[in-house]
Parts: structure tokens; sequence; C-alpha cells
């Protein structure tokens, strides 16, 4: 099949990014920014580290192997503690291969009532107001450097939203985004804390982020938004004939 190609939403949507201003973009995160995150790889079945004493009498593990999980992992296991590792007795150490990509800030305000930082201090349950943020990783497209992307006919249809759990982003390299596909499938949250967060300057514009909570609402269950609706329609007769499906689920 020959090379698929069309423009989709970056036509509609221009400009698709702004700028944050250089003397704020790291103080505070704020929804449709764009920031760098270790992102990890989903796995059919987790893999765990399996990790033990070489001495009974010594606090340090030394010894660990790596399996896939089984039926009695997260069950009692009656192990002796391991130094720094504070494992629990129904605890497991999961193993994951991750990536630093890119993603979307999709969440970042939640409600936090002071009065109850003392009790949940004491009871050491503080995780229960973080500040966490919520975001969608950016996975590059197909191209002579990244082979691996999704193919030119999956990317077309990106490009004209007929992916419930996929946005298009097009690429601004002055600031190092790269062309790549939003996963909604791939929700992680993340504290916001360098090094394993490294906000950028680049925020999407107005339009762009209202196409992009629009389509998680619908992920989630919530009727479409009829300017989305109509938006899907418009964009779909930019697809070319060769790209357009037999039948979708």
């Amino acid at each position: 099949m020959r090379a698929i190609s069309t423009d989709g939403i970056a036509q509609v949507i221009e400009p698709f990014y702004e700028l944050l201003p250089e003397n704020v973009f790291k103080q505070v995160p704020v929804v449709g920014q764009l920031c760098w995150i270790p992102v990890p790889r989903l796995e059919t079945v987790p893999f765990i580290f399996d990790i033990e004493r070489a001495d009974p009498a010594e606090h340090y593990a030394t010894k660990f192997s790596l399996r896939q999980m089984k039926s009695a992992d997260f069950h009692s296991k009656n192990r002796l503690p391991l130094k720094l590792l504070n494992l629990r007795d129904a605890e497991e150490l999961v193993a994951q291969r991750t990536k630093r990509r890119l993603a979307i800030i999709v969440a970042a305000d939640y409600t936090v009532f002071s009065d109850l930082e003392k009790i949940l201090s004491q009871r050491a349950q503080k995780h229960l107001q973080e500040q966490s943020i919520i975001v969608a990783p950016l996975y590059g497209v197909q191209s002579s450097d990244h082979p691996g992307g999704p193919p030119p006919l999956m990317m077309a249809r990106v490009k004209v939203l007929m992916y419930r759990q996929f946005l298009y982003c097009p690429e601004m390299g002055a600031h190092g985004v790269y062309e790549a596909l939003v996963r909604l499938d791939r929700l992680q949250p993340v504290m916001p804390h360098h090094p394993a967060y490294e906000p950028t300057r680049v925020v999407l514009a107005k339009e762009a982020l209202g196409v992009l909570m629009g389509i998680i609402r619908g992920l989630f269950g919530a009727p479409e938004d009829e300017d989305l609706v109509a938006l899907k329609e418009l964009l779909k007769e930019t697809l070319p004939p060769e790209a357009r499906p037999g039948g979708a689920t």
C-alpha cells in the first residue's frame, strides 16, 4: 500500500500549542502542559523481583531472581524484613521496563483541607492528600529514526479522531516536541518532583485542550459533546479512501 497521508486535526486546530511564561512554567503543574516522565511498559503478566537475605542475620538483600507473577504472589509469605525496601507482608517488588517520554498533564488540582494535615500525618496517611498529577504519555510515530511507531494507515485514522483512546499531536521541533499520538489508554499518576518529572514550557492551546478533554469524557462514558461529534465528521471527509476502515468496535 502506498504511503497514506492526511493532516487531519493539525490542519483544523492552529496553533496547536502555546508557550507558558519562562519564569512560571516550573512552579505549578498546569492541565495541558507537556512534561517529561518515565513511562512503564504495560505487561500482560507483571514481572516480580524475588529478593531475600543471603544470611538471616544480615538485613541487606543479596539474593534475587526475576520471574513472572504467580497466583501465590501478593499473599503472606512470612519473609524476613529487608533494609531500605520496607516491604509489607503481602507486598511484592514489580519490575517494569520504562522509557522517558513526553506526557500531557490531564489532572493537576485536587481538593485538600488544611485541617486534616495534622491528623493524616499522625496516622501516616499523608498520601490521602498528596498533590500528584495524572498524565497521558506521547508515543512517537513511525519514521526513519523510529521504525517501531504506529504504521501510516493507523496514524491517518488517529489524525481524524477515529480512535476514542488516541489523539494526534504534531511536532514542535523548536521546543523538543516530537510528532506523536497521545495514549489515553496509558493514563498514569506521577509525583511532580525532579528528576522523575521535568516540566516544559509547552502547553496545549485552548482548542486542542478542549478536544483532548472531550475525548477523555467520552472514553469514561460521558455523552460526546456536539462540537466534538461535528469535528469528527468534518475530519473524516479528509481521510483518503484507502484508509477508511471496513468496520470498527
